[in-house]
């Protein structure tokens, strides 16, 4: 079992990337913030259902972090939205909720 499985085990789905969901329409169920990976800390994990499937994505896009964290302080959890993103400079991408 990995060390990333174990910190996220409340969410027992498939991880899928980030990419894989851009302008796909999503619903946003819940989230962990502050979880530890192996690409580092302060990251969160975003549980999701695509499709009639449930799945997580990891970031530690700053964006989605204050978005998803004023959601859950208004109770708006879950919530639709579809994931996109804009490419910065320096080959980053930055993801959001539209």
């Amino acid at each position: 079992m990995s060390y990333l499985y174990l910190i996220s085990q409340s969410y027992n789905v498939p991880a899928v990337s980030p990419s894989f969901l851009v302008d796909r329409n999503i619903i946003v169920k819940d989230f962990e913030e502050n979880c530890v990976t192996t690409n580092g800390d302060g990251r969160m994990y975003i549980l999701v259902t695509e499709n009639g499937r449930d799945c997580k994505f990891c970031t530690n896009n700053p964006q989605l972090k204050q978005t998803l964290i004023k959601v859950r302080e208004m109770n708006a959890l879950p919530f639709e939205a579809t994931l996109r993103k804009q490419n910065l400079a320096g080959n980053k991408i930055e993801y959001y909720f539209e």
